[in-house]
């Protein structure tokens, strides 16, 4: 499958609650229906919409199925710079 490419300014246009996109170790993922479900809060998800979490996400315990949350959740790839 290949996954579209998106700038960091093309997830930065996605940060309301209905629309929220994040970015992690370079793949850009949909957390929007995620949000209500994460057990750390939908507000500490919702504070970092349209920005790259990767450092965060590194920073804090997360389990096998956590990160295997993330394949199910990416909508495609992050790459620096821009059109």
């Amino acid at each position: 499958m290949e996954l579209t490419e998106y700038t960091e300014a093309d997830v930065a246009l996605h940060n309301q609650p209905s629309d929220c996109w994040v970015i992690v170790n370079g793949l850009v993922l949909d957390v929007s229906a995620y949000m209500e479900k994460h057990p750390g809060g939908k507000q500490l998800i919702f504070r970092s919409a349209g920005l790259d979490v990767s450092r965060d996400f590194a920073a804090m315990f997360h389990s096998t199925r956590a990160k295997a949350k993330l394949e199910e959740l990416c909508v495609g790839i992050s790459f620096a710079g821009g059109f």
